[in-house]
């Protein structure tokens, strides 16, 4: 099993996913792509679909336990769609 979000360890890594994992959240707005009206950097919907699926094919690597399952992309999918600002839906 995976964390749903991109800013937390694999739970076969660390059980606890209260704490987020500072290098991932690094690397994660490192990928921003986009860009505000005033030049500002951006985390784009794209540059978080990449993030979510590079972190997926490293769990798959580290965690014997990985699954991904219907449901599990179910919420994931919907907690991102609730979590956009309504103009990036």
């Amino acid at each position: 099993m995976i964390n749903c979000g991109p800013s937390g360890e694999d739970t076969g890594v660390v059980s606890s996913q209260a704490k987020p994992h500072v290098p991932f959240i690094k690397e994660l707005l490192a990928s921003a792509s986009g860009k505000d009206d005033n030049g500002n950097t951006l985390l784009t919907a794209k540059d978080i679909s990449e993030y979510s699926a590079k972190r997926r094919v490293e769990a798959r690597a580290t965690n014997p336990d990985f699954s991904l399952t219907l449901s599990h992309k179910l919420v994931g999918s919907s907690k991102c769609v609730l979590s956009r600002p309504p103009e990036l839906i």
